[in-house]
């Protein structure tokens, strides 16, 4: 497959990957792809590059999957993903229609996705399990089931936007915003909101973490009804309840308008994040601090 004569598809490119060939990354150009990728055993290297960087929105590309399981699948491999959106996986809740589906078998696998865009999937945005978890500067979105799922891995979240997850219509959904399941990690400058659950249930609807050594930093996570984070330690973080003197528990200010979760002028979150923090971008990619210091959440405000 060359830039003159591409692949018909991702699954075709996917297909050409074998050991003997040291170029492992396929380039996607824009468009809409209706397909499921499966990226498993069945090829022949370890590690695989998804990229599909784009210069507008009107040229981003996006993976459309048929009806019934996850739009990704990836078992006992190393994944990147950049910049694709990845949206629409519909199916019974027993045909686990995620966004992006990681499990361990026999191998190693870890999924990293930078610039992301993973929305109104049935089930889970990401679903990972015994799978090690990289998402920087994305979006996770409108997904049934919760929009992060994590048990049994190392994780790294930064800079992400992870909102309107769940659901609390019929029997509702089990996760909001996060679940980290004896996860261990790093959760920093991240935006949980507007997530819902089930209403019979226990788990927090924004963040909720279950054994491991969850620390939430530098973070926003508010969710419809409260108690937004649960069994998380937090500091330098926004959340209601909040206890501890870096935390504050006061109204962010979000726009809260079409999905959109910046800060407006005035949120006690501006200049409010760890005086020691060091990351330089936020979700947009603009630097990081504006002010005198870094905001907490995903977004640096003006």
């Amino acid at each position: 497959c060359s830039f003159g004569n591409p692949c018909a598809t991702i699954t075709e490119a996917l297909s050409r990957l074998d050991s003997a060939n040291p170029i492992r990354t396929i380039r996607i150009r824009s468009g809409d792809y209706a397909e499921a990728l499966v990226i498993d055993g069945s090829i022949d290297v370890d590690a695989v590059r998804l990229s599909a960087e784009y210069v507008s929105e009107s040229e981003r590309a996006s993976l459309d999957p048929p009806d019934g399981g996850p739009a990704i699948l990836v078992v006992d491999k190393d994944v990147t993903i950049t910049g694709l959106e990845i949206r629409g996986a519909t199916g019974m809740a027993a045909d686990t229609p995620d966004g992006v589906r990681c499990l361990k078998i026999s191998g190693s696998p870890g999924l990293t996705l930078r610039k992301v865009e993973i929305m109104s999937n049935a089930a889970s945005g990401v679903f990972a399990s015994t799978c090690d978890v990289s998402i920087y500067r994305s979006r996770i979105a409108l997904n049934l089931q919760g929009g992060i799922s994590i048990d049994h891995a190392d994780y790294d979240i930064v800079n992400t936007m992870i909102v309107d997850n769940g659901t609390s219509a019929g029997t509702g959904s089990q996760v909001g915003g996060v679940r980290l399941d004896q996860a261990n990690g790093t959760f920093a400058f991240n935006t949980v909101a507007g997530n819902v659950r089930d209403s019979d249930g226990t788990l927090a609807p924004g963040v909720q973490c279950l054994g491991g050594s969850a620390m939430v930093t530098n973070s926003v996570i508010r969710a419809t009804g409260g108690g937004a984070l649960g069994g998380c330690e937090a500091l330098y973080s926004n959340y209601d309840g909040a206890t501890g003197a870096t935390n504050s528990s006061a109204d962010p200010l979000l726009m809260e308008a079409d999905g959109d979760y910046h800060l407006m002028d005035g949120s006690p979150c501006i200049d409010a994040a760890d005086p020691a923090a060091t990351e330089t971008l936020d979700f947009d990619g603009e630097g990081r601090p504006k002010g005198d210091l870094r905001d907490m959440g995903a977004d640096e405000r003006e």
